[in-house]
């Protein structure tokens, strides 16, 4: 007890008041004495402490920790051996901007990698560039022919093998006798694979054989050709080139009417064909365009079973046109324009082979106005409604004259589903005595649809009302029919159809009815 007093004593004579460190050097500097637990760490002052403890002094308490224990991360030994994970960095590549070295021309310099490629040293680390592959596109319609090419050009043949039953294979009034006929075609589609420019065709012949009425057997081909040249960006020429070879059946109305049981023997033949060309030139949304077109139309003498011949060719002619329209783009897709047509028909001979012998030269003027429309792809086409009117050499006939309407639209509300819609009206020619000429209005409506990627479905369904100018004759003539293709492969499609015309005329002896089946098989490449 004594030893603990004597050392109270002495602390007490060194430590001034308040618990502060002397300065050995005797001086009035007071340092506050830092307190540290046994463990070696600094101690704050303890919660609870006395008031009226002077500021700055740390006190002397026991190292208790009022937190949780801080846990040591215990890392794995590291494996001198363990592979570097750690992905290279890409190799350096110069900017390439960069200054080349002296005597050495940009133009000539040579791509990075190539060897002996004189390149400025890298001055920072470029990612290398992954190629970016493109998905393959879908084919819309995989049953489609895909041709072979020829060049820069792309061929469609096809072969088209069919037989059907028609219940009236000349048209006739009286008498009719159908029969079983065989039917052969073939044909050739071209098409341009230019990124300029472009040159497209169709070439088709067929011949169809009657087995037991030859006199109804018949020949008939078509071929039309279309170029386009691009010469810039405001400039077209269009280039068209057509020709059609067909015969006329016994109730054509180009055919004389014939009495006491006298007959044609074959079905004349009649050949259309012509040339046209045309240039269109665009002031941003104004468009001008001016084509001209020679078309020919020549008739073959008929035999008749009398003996004598029908000098059809007598009636052959030749067709001038000049035609100009002007276009305004008021919206994207939508451009009214005005057209107005001149022609001139001029035939081989002056006067032509009925018993009046007409002189049937003419001049005509059609004018009319419409829109060519595109909204969204869903309804495109174009139509029309002007006034038309003919005069003709011959004072005896009348001027042929009369409203023209026309009109091209397809409807796709569906991508399995498609509707067009025709109207068309002509100013034609006719060799019917007295009469000037013929004003014909054609009405037609298709409708297709996808029931399967290979299975099509369609029908049709045209109305035509012709009437003769001068005389008091009016066909009409209807036509309904349908359709179908299946297609097994690209190569092979399986086709049939029903068809079904009539035609009632005020002319006695004219009027006719015709069903056509047919079934077919197509090998197409």
């Amino acid at each position: 007890m004594a030893a603990l007093a004597l050392l109270g004593a002495a602390q007490a004579q060194t430590a001034p008041p308040g618990g502060g460190l002397r300065g050995t050097s005797g001086g009035a500097a007071d340092l506050p004495a830092p307190a540290l637990s046994p463990d070696g760490e600094l101690s704050r002052p303890a919660k609870g402490a006395p008031a009226g403890a002077e500021p700055g002094v740390i006190a002397f308490t026991p190292s208790a920790n009022y937190g949780k224990p801080k846990k040591k991360l215990k890392l794995p030994p590291r494996n001198p051996k363990a592979p570097n994970i750690q992905r290279p960095l890409p190799p350096l590549e110069p900017y390439r901007t960069a200054p080349l070295p002296p005597g050495q021309n940009r133009r000539a310099r040579v791509r990075p990698g190539a060897p002996d490629a004189p390149l400025p040293a890298p001055v920072f680390a470029a990612v290398p560039t992954l190629e970016r592959r493109i998905p393959p596109r879908a084919d819309a319609n995989p049953y489609a022919p895909v041709g072979f090419g020829a060049g820069s050009l792309r061929l469609l043949p096809y072969v088209d093998e069919s037989i059907g039953y028609d219940s009236n294979p000349r048209r006739d009034n009286t008498g009719v006798k159908g029969a079983v006929f065989d039917r052969v075609e073939t044909g050739l589609g071209v098409q341009s694979e230019w990124a300029r420019h472009e040159l497209r065709g169709t070439f088709r012949a067929g011949y169809s054989d009657y087995f037991n009425t030859r006199n109804a057997s018949r020949f008939d081909a078509a071929a039309a050709l279309n170029e386009r040249v691009d010469v810039n960006r405001d400039t077209t020429l269009d280039f068209d080139q057509r020709y059609t070879y067909e015969t006329l059946n016994s109730g054509s109305p180009v055919l004389p009417v014939l009495g006491g049981g006298v007959a044609t023997i074959a079905r004349p033949v009649v050949q259309t064909y012509g040339a046209g060309a045309a240039v269109t030139q665009k002031f941003n949304r104004l468009s001008l365009t001016l084509r001209g077109a020679i078309d020919r139309t020549a008739y073959n003498d008929s035999k008749l079973s009398d003996g004598t011949v029908s000098r059809l060719s007598a009636d052959s002619y030749n067709d001038y046109t000049l035609r100009g329209r002007l276009a305004y783009e008021v919206a994207p897709g939508v451009s009214p324009f005005v057209e107005v047509t001149g022609s001139i028909r001029k035939h081989d001979q002056r006067l032509d082979n009925s018993a009046s012998q007409f002189a049937r030269d003419s001049r005509g003027v059609n004018a009319v106005a419409g829109a060519s429309v595109e909204i969204s792809r869903l309804l495109t086409g174009e139509a029309s409604v002007g006034y038309g009117t003919r005069h003709y050499e011959d004072a005896r006939l009348a001027d042929l004259r009369g409203l023209i309407t026309d009109a091209t639209l397809t409807w796709t509300p569906t991508p399995l589903t498609t509707v067009k819609l025709r109207a068309g009206t002509s100013l034609a020619e006719t060799n019917t005595s007295g009469s000037s000429g013929v004003l014909t209005r054609a009405l037609s409506a298709e409708l297709s649809h996808a029931l399967w990627r290979n299975l099509t479905l369609g029908a049709t369904l045209s109305y035509a009302n012709t009437d003769y100018q001068g005389i008091k004759r009016t066909d009409h003539q209807i036509t309904a029919g349908l359709k179908a293709e299946y297609t097994l492969t690209r190569s092979i499609v399986l086709r049939t159809s029903f068809t079904h015309e009539r035609l009632k005329s005020s002319a006695p002896g004219t009027d006719y009815t015709a069903n056509v089946f047919l079934l077919g098989l197509r090998l197409q490449q």
